[in-house]
């Protein structure tokens, strides 16, 4: 029986029906679509109906580049009838029959729908244009009894510039289309009976033709009904439906049943969709003007994907993710089987209310499963421990139908809001709020003169403190998501995958939210991010697809498909980064050949600095960066891999585009693909590496190399013991308990890794995810205390600061970790505290010097909340761990002191994360210390007062040192300069220095935010900030409530109120009109701010709670009532500047200044620092031309490329198009087409159109010689597999000389971008980028004449242009 499923069509509730139709089940099978539309007694009743010949994905088809033989196959035409019909459908593509130099031939291919009229005519490859396609179709058109076709279909995207201009020429409509079922019909017959008898038939030169499918995206108003069923027809009856199309009493097209050749009689049910809606006339018209393909159940994301066009998808209903439900929708494509591939689409009036079921309930419980557990460690009973647990009988009907609503509409807005919103944790709380909500009075607030009332900014006050109070947990901390990352879960996968605890550690409820989350997250050209806002690259695409599998989806899944071509056509999975070779290879998918060596001697080098080498042992590394490769160096050094299964073996064949055998494993280790190459290798690295890939077949089994994994171990099972088995991080969390596993898989160590994994996961309306940190509990409660105390409104909310109060006291640090702390490498913690909860137990600066703010903050209010304040010696031992944290230049840096020096990022191997080896001091740090010291100073003068005092002033000395000329301070924790600006403004009021002394740093901080308010009273920064370290608003003079907070407490930190009061006011205002009614603020401009950038490779994310967490503005509205209106007390606070991601103005990424090489010469670089080295770039001028002080100034501060990049951008305005436009312009006249690769490199493979005018040549040493870094450099490049240039003197005469006066386009292999995106903030380089910058210094050409292939020939090959 195949039942009839209703489901709301597009929306987030779904119904399952009752009736049901018989009709036998099998297989699914290829579906192309023809549609009519019927009137019938109930109303208008739309069929599409569907055939069984529709060009599918991966379906077979004919297709090739070019030949210039133009004897091997005849140019004249060939034809059968004369074309009458007002459809055509046509082809113009290449063919498997090569000419004498192996090269393909093309063919214009047209046909009408039922084969009266065929043409065809093959072409030389140098006339694959729009002009000779149009001259072909004219041709047709002239002949006598020939009627111009009102329309053209074709199938292939890639010709599709050629075809639609062509046609349009010929006054034809183009009409890109699956639908071309004559069309396919004669391919196959051709290639039967025509290509394949030719002499010069070849095999190998046809190929695949794989429609570029990608995720289904959502569908216009306009063609949504409001529910729908699965239903059957027997055959006859839509046969005679088709009779009221074509007498013209319904919408729609027919279809000859007959010349499918189907094995079916008139009694056979038909499979098809009727969607039901009270305007089912206008929608049945408007989905008639769709060139529908299919339609397709997806059983995985329970929805209906409508496909049109050539390879357009739509969300098209949705239906509960029940049992009965996914078994109705398997019934009903394995129905389309059994008729070979027929269904249709209908459109209805009349609908039936049915009954929903089968919902599942995710709740959030902290502490979770502690009492008695016995591999459960915990210093405080797990206070702070977020986990989420699957209640499969809990909520009432309705709760179960809301979270199903919540998650539907996440999918449904996914590409454009990428962050959740923490809905299920919300709606749990819905019924804790105990006051409120408080009507707040906005009248009056848009005049930008009107200054807000005491009233109504205390009724803002209250309002959004109730509804704070209501997202709080009982252990006193504020829980909430903490995700981004795309790269963290399919480490945890892998790694439960690998010790056989898949089904242990992971029910299937949490693989199914799992699943949902990576659905969710897939952008929309198939691949994925390094975090769920960036752009896709091959390590976060390859271990989200290994992750769909081991989770179960099977590999023609539409998600897995799409993915597997957005790797392969970049490439294979060999060009993922080193961490994500890393990850294959312990999947026993990749060969350890192929990864860079990270030996674990390197721990038993020296570590006093006396002996040189000592400033190179990874104990002198950034926390978070030794952690990590620690256990990698571990696993690395025992070749730790997985048991072969069917699925590591088919993944073998899945994740490249090649035989596995057949790959370069030693060429593959420097291998990376153009999105994810954020920090190339210095040359030095590459030396290195090579070396040690010698010398590590001596090192595997050795005794030095059993020394050295012992020495491993014992650090490992420190950091977990320390860490009650949380460990620093979600990287090196799965990779100690891999570790564990392959010491012992039995181990009592690996089996606590096991329960502690619930630490980092979460569940949104997004699905499940694994967070950066397992929570940021005690940084949210800390400024969450400081900013409701600053209020004024205490006694009304004490339970709440007594429970916060309770959890910031019971999270500090008051043991130091398990001596001696010097073998281990770890600072003392005794008095501080954690980002999140005492268990992790790793100090840090900020969080430290916070907690104790928060601290002070409850003590002056201990009568009124009756909250016993902390004793004086716990404080005394915070300031202590606050002193020991100062560096040498006045700077605090994060966890520890910085402890060698940034050169030491030259051997960072990540190719993706910059700035990650050592620690750096920062403004924020270093601004949250300060106020600590200045705080407590004030109460407490006797613990130490004169280092505190001399701790401050070399703190402040730093922070003016590292002050922008413009007044400002990059922030590398939050977006940006407004939030480093604060925290300036901030220490420099702690000593007293405010905006009154003109010229002052405060004042010119002051003057550059003010400068920066928008003219609605707020201000608005993008992440764009972070990237370019160039002030950047958000667009249309928008503002944002989280800069706006940021900007304001700075402001009034800076006591500027005093000077000019006005844009104070205007600020205030903006914040009470943007508060919602709840008390919450909204979600604001997450594609352009909510960036989850995961800063230094996996450290503290602190993503902007402006919606989960509003005290931020709580603070911010209480200062400036200080300032406004005297009848709220005076307290001062600190606003959170870590709000939730459900309305932030997002995080930003710490400055990232790499240390590379340019060519044979070091650019060492760090802005930061303060400290730069002019780059041989910058400085190098043609003969007889000054370097410009703009030019020169800018590449003084900026690496090499960067202020190439700069230049072109900003300087030339350099055009970068696409191959499309390339041919076009080509085709006019209009430009050349120039490959600027070394000329061995051309004539291997080049654009059929392009000139060669080299802007790099082969280095040969026989004749060239050179010295020791020319050598080097050959040696290096010779080594991994890369051919040795360097650049041609001649290039830019040889440009002149080629150009004459057309506009040139250059080109080179991969072609780079220059087009800022999350993991290139620079662009990316490459050498045809570089060559237009150096016609253009060098004055060869002007900037209107020189343009950019985007892409390179890889892009233009791609598209299925023309290649020699």
């Amino acid at each position: 029986m195949v039942k009839h499923c209703r489901a709301a069509l597009s929306a987030p509730v779904a119904t399952c029906g009752r009736r049901s139709v018989v009709g036998h089940v099998q297989h699914i099978f290829p579906r192309p679509c023809i549609q009519r539309d019927i009137v019938t007694d109930q109303g208008i009743y739309r069929s599409n109906i569907i055939s069984h010949t529709t060009v599918q994905r991966n379906t077979r088809c004919i297709m090739a580049q070019s030949a210039k033989n133009d004897d091997v196959v005849s140019q004249e035409a060939t034809q059968k009838g004369v074309p009458t019909s007002s459809v055509w459908e046509l082809d113009f593509c290449s063919r498997p029959i090569v000419d004498e130099r192996g090269k393909k031939v093309w063919e214009l291919l047209i046909c009408d729908p039922d084969r009266s009229f065929e043409y065809s005519q093959f072409f030389p490859n140098n006339k694959i244009n729009s002009t000779e396609l149009k001259k072909a179709v004219e041709s047709v058109l002239a002949q006598e009894g020939a009627v111009r076709p009102e329309k053209a279909l074709f199938f292939r995207s890639q010709m599709q510039t050629i075809i639609s201009r062509a046609l349009t020429d010929a006054g034809i409509q183009p009409v890109p289309s699956r639908r071309c079922f004559a069309l396919i019909a004669t391919l196959e017959d051709r290639l039967e009976n025509v290509y394949s008898k030719h002499p010069n038939y070849s095999e190998k030169a046809s190929t695949l033709f794989t429609l570029n499918m990608g995720a289904p995206e959502e569908l216009p108003d306009a063609l949504r009904g409001e529910s729908w069923s699965f239903v059957q027809l027997p055959l006859g009856a839509l046969k005679g439906e088709f009779n009221e199309v074509l007498e013209g009493n319904a919408f729609g097209s027919t279809l000859d049943i007959a010349s499918l050749g189907l094995d079916v009689d008139d009694d056979t049910l038909i499979p098809g969709v009727a969607v039901y809606s009270r305007r089912a006339n206008p929608l049945a018209a408007w989905t008639n003007g769709l060139e529908l393909a299919a339609v397709v159940a997806d059983t995985e994301r329970a929805f209906l994907v409508l496909e049109t066009g050539v390879n357009e998808r739509w969300k098209y209903g949705a239906y509960n993710r029940t049992q009965e439900a996914t078994e109705e929708a398997r019934a009903w494509e394995q129905v389309k089987q059994d008729v070979q591939g027929l269904h249709f689409l209908a459109v209805m009036t009349n609908e039936e209310a049915d009954d929903c079921s089968g919902l599942d309930m995710w709740k959030f419980k902290s502490a979770w499963d502690s009492d008695g557990h016995p591999l459960l460690h915990s210093l405080n009973g797990n206070i702070g421990r977020q986990t989420w647990v699957y209640e499969p009988d809990s909520g009432s009907k309705e709760d179960r139908e809301r979270i199903e609503a919540l998650r539907e509409a996440f999918t449904k807005n996914r590409h454009v809001q990428k962050h959740s919103s923490d809905e299920l944790l919300r709606y749990q709380n819905k019924d804790k709020r105990r006051v409120g909500p408080f009507d707040v009075d906005t009248s009056g607030l848009q005049d930008s003169g009107h200054v807000p009332d005491t009233s109504v900014v205390a009724d803002s006050l209250r309002n959004a403190i109730s509804f704070y109070e209501t997202l709080q947990d009982d252990d006193g901390h504020w829980p909430g998501d903490y995700g981004g990352p795309m790269f963290l879960m399919p480490g945890l996968i892998i790694t439960c995958y690998v010790t056989g605890t898949m089904s242990t550690a992971l029910s299937k409820e949490h693989q199914a939210e799992m699943r949902r989350y990576l659905f969710n997250h897939q952008n929309q050209d198939g691949g994925y991010g390094l975090h769920i806002e960036g752009n896709s690259t091959m390590f976060g695409t390859v271990l989200s697809y290994v992750a769909l599998r081991i989770l179960g989806v099977p590999m023609d899944d539409d998600v897995c498909v799409a993915a597997r071509a957005w790797m392969h056509a970049r490439g294979g999975a060999h060009s993922i980064t080193s961490w994500g070779k890393f990850w294959l290879a312990v999947l026993g998918v990749y060969e350890w050949e192929g990864l860079n060596p990270m030996p674990p001697e390197m721990w038993l080098l020296p570590y006093s600095s006396w002996t040189g080498i000592g400033w190179l042992h990874p104990g002198r590394f950034w926390c978070h960066c030794r952690m990590v490769y620690l256990p990698m160096s571990y696993i690395y050094g025992i070749r730790g891999t997985c048991k072969p299964t069917e699925l590591t073996k088919s993944l073998k064949e899945e994740l490249y585009p090649c035989p596995y055998d057949s790959i370069d494993w030693d060429a593959a280790r420097n291998l990376v693909a153009k999105e994810d190459l954020y920090y190339p290798h210095p040359w030095i690295q590459d030396v290195l590496w090579w070396t040690l890939s010698k010398a590590e077949p001596l090192l595997l089994g050795s005794w030095l190399r059993k020394k050295a994994l012992k020495e491993t171990m014992v650090h490992i099972h420190y950091e977990d013991e320390n860490t009650r088995y949380v460990d620093i991080g979600p990287v090196n969390k799965v990779l100690n308990m891999l570790c564990c596993w392959f010491e012992d898989p039995s181990s009592e160590e690996f089996r606590r890794h096991i329960p502690r994994l619930q630490d980092y996961l979460w569940v949104a309306e997004d699905g499940m995810k694994m967070q950066g940190y397992n929570g940021s509990q005690l940084w949210d409660t800390s400024f969450a205390v400081q900013a409701i105390a600053s209020t004024g409104l205490s006694a009304e909310f004490k339970d709440c600061l007594k429970k916060a109060g309770n959890y910031i006291e019971s999270t500090q640090v008051i043991e130091e970790a398990q001596p001696p702390l010097s073998k281990y490498y770890r600072h003392i913690s005794k008095g501080a505290w954690p980002f999140s909860t005492r268990d992790h137990g790793w100090p840090i600066s900020d969080c430290t010097s916070e907690g104790l703010k928060a601290a002070m903050a409850l003590k002056e209010l201990e009568h009124v909340v009756n909250w016993d304040p902390l004793p004086l010696h716990r404080l005394n031992d915070c300031l202590d761990v606050i002193l020991s944290y100062q560096n040498s230049d006045g700077g605090w840096a994060t966890y520890e002191n910085t402890r060698s020096f940034a050169v030491l990022e030259l051997i960072n191997p990540s190719e993706t994360f910059g700035d990650i080896v050592i620690d750096y001091c920062y403004v924020e740090c270093t601004s949250a210390c300060i106020t600590a010291m200045t705080a407590f100073a004030k109460n407490y003068s006797g613990h130490r007062s004169i280092e505190i005092q001399n701790a401050i002033d070399r703190g402040i000395s730093f922070i003016k040192s590292i002050q922008k000329p413009d007044g400002s301070w990059y922030g590398s924790w939050g977006v940006c300069f407004t939030y480093g600006t604060w925290f300036g403004l901030e220490a420099l009021a702690a000593v007293g220095e405010t905006a009154h002394q003109k010229g002052s740093a405060a004042r010119r901080a002051c003057d550059f935010l003010i400068s920066k308010q928008e003219a609605n009273g707020g201000w608005g920064e993008s992440y764009l900030s972070c990237q370019d370290k160039v002030y950047s608003p958000l667009p249309n003079g928008e503002s944002h409530v989280v800069n706006t907070g940021w900007a304001l407490l700075g402001l009034i930190a800076a006591k500027y109120h005093e000077i000019d009061r006005k844009p104070l006011d205007r600020a205030a205002a903006f914040l009470i009109q943007m508060q919602q009614k709840n008390g919450d603020w909204p979600q604001q401009h997450v594609s352009d701010e909510i960036v989850m950038f995961f800063l230094r490779a996996f450290g503290r994310v602190k993503s902007e709670r402006g919606s989960n967490q509003p005290n931020i503005k709580l603070g911010i509205l209480s200062k400036f009532l200080l300032h406004s209106v005297p009848l709220l007390p005076t307290v001062t606070m600190q606003s959170l500047r870590c709000t939730s991601n459900r309305n932030s103005g997002a995080v930003s990424q710490r400055s990232a200044t790499p240390f590379h090489s340019t060519g044979s010469n070091m650019n060492l670089y760090q802005s930061r620092r303060g400290t730069a080295v002019l780059s041989p770039v910058a400085m190098k001028s043609s003969p007889g031309k000054q370097v410009t002080q703009e030019s020169s100034e800018y590449l003084v501060k900026y690496p090499a490329w960067e202020g190439i990049q700069y230049e072109l951008t900003q300087k030339y305005n350099i055009k970068s198009i696409s191959p499309r436009q390339v041919m076009e312009m080509i085709e006019s006249g209009e430009a050349l087409l120039v490959d600027v690769r070394p000329k061995e490199t051309h004539e291997e493979s080049r654009p059929e159109p392009a000139v060669n005018a080299p802007a790099f040549r082969i280095i040969n040493m026989d004749q060239q010689g050179g010295g020791v870094t020319s050598m080097l450099k050959f040696a290096v490049m010779k080594f991994n597999g890369v051919t040795p240039t360097e650049a041609n003197p001649e290039f830019p005469d040889l440009i002149q000389e080629i150009a004459g006066d057309q506009k040139v386009i250059l080109a080179c292999t991969q072609g780079g971008t220059l087009t800022p995106t999350t993991t290139f903030p620079a662009g990316k380089v490459s050498r045809s980028l570089k060559a237009c910058w150096r016609l253009l210094y060098n004055d060869a050409m002007s900037a209107d004449r020189v343009m950019h292939l985007e892409g390179g020939v890889k892009a233009w090959e791609a598209e299925g242009f023309p290649m020699i």
